[in-house]
């Protein structure tokens, strides 16, 4: 292996997965950054081309409390890819929906 996979132990039957733990590892360093070095207590991972809406910010604010209080949630996303207007329940701007699927693009987090 070349050092860039020198940290790795892979069995055989996961070298196809190379990849991904390239991807895991990169977070875990960010991660371990942020919560072990600066000692925050939450973070927000954005992609590096994300547009930001102006409510971003206030959202994870006002939705960051439910991390403390709900120990199943694993994290809070701001993407959803089923985002379409006729998805979208106008008459209640308020609703949040609970979804098994990880959406990468835009969450926040806790330690």
């Amino acid at each position: 292996m070349s050092s860039w996979n020198a940290h790795f132990t892979i069995i055989p039957e996961h070298k196809r997965y190379i990849t991904y733990y390239r991807i895991a590892r990169h977070y875990k360093l960010g991660l371990s950054y942020v919560f072990d070095k600066l000692n925050y207590s939450s973070v927000i991972i954005t992609e590096d081309d994300l547009d930001i809406a102006s409510d971003f910010f206030e959202y994870f604010s006002a939705t960051r409390s439910l991390l403390d209080t709900d120990k199943t949630l694993y994290c809070i996303s701001a993407w959803n890819d089923n985002g379409k207007d006729y998805l979208i329940d106008k008459k209640q701007p308020e609703l949040l929906y609970r979804s098994d699927f990880f959406s990468g693009l835009g969450w926040m987090m806790t330690r």
